[in-house]
């Protein structure tokens, strides 16, 4: 999976010139949540976490319609919830700092002023850090020890839509995750996100 996620990048940029290439700047607000599994049994009052993703993006037009997008953005990932475990209430929240590298294809309608468009493709993102508290109790997320909790790779699939307006770019996405990053045996946990963004191209 990772030869072929930077393999499509290679292609990519060997195959389209320079010259029809726009960059752009990006900044919005995410809503991440992870579905957690322990066999049979799924735990429910798992809340959205806001957080903020943000970053660089390259638009490579393929034709009047189409393009393909991707970029280098910071994003933020997690959960808050509670769960009765023997009767009591015990309340936890995870965040976790990502760099995320998508790489969309993208379909738009050249139509006068607002053009909108849809978007759709992989994406890889890599754990920076990660902090996991439990009834007010907190501590480091273990990526890479002995008593690692979470694999810091993981895999996905976004789709989005939006309107482009003179410079500006308006994306809603949601990101659904592949990969089971849990390292605790019998837990099986992957990402979800919405997020909403406002894109700056030059």
């Amino acid at each position: 999976m990772k030869r072929f996620f930077v393999l499509i990048l290679v292609v990519l940029a060997v195959n389209m010139g320079i010259q029809a290439q726009r960059f752009g700047v990006v900044g919005g607000m995410t809503f991440s949540e992870m579905t957690l599994r322990s066999g049979d049994y799924s735990y429910h009052g798992l809340k959205s976490k806001v957080g903020f993703t943000g970053g660089v993006i390259l638009d490579m037009p393929i034709s009047k319609f189409a393009s393909v997008n991707t970029g280098l953005l910071y994003a933020n990932r997690g959960y808050s919830g509670k769960n009765d475990i023997l009767g009591d209430q015990i309340r936890g929240t995870l965040v976790t700092k990502n760099l995320e590298i998508p790489v969309n294809m993208s379909m738009k309608l050249r139509t006068p002023i607002i053009q909108p468009f849809v978007q759709a493709g992989p994406y890889m993102m890599i754990a920076l850090s990660g902090t996991k508290k439990l009834d007010g109790v907190s501590h480091d997320v273990d990526f890479t020890g002995s008593n690692r909790e979470m694999k810091r790779v993981d895999f996905g699939f976004n789709m989005g839509a939006g309107v482009e307006f003179l410079s500006f770019r308006f994306l809603v996405n949601y990101g659904l995750g592949f990969i089971n990053l849990s390292e605790i045996s019998g837990i099986k946990t992957r990402n979800r996100a919405l997020s909403g963004t406002i894109a700056w191209m030059f």
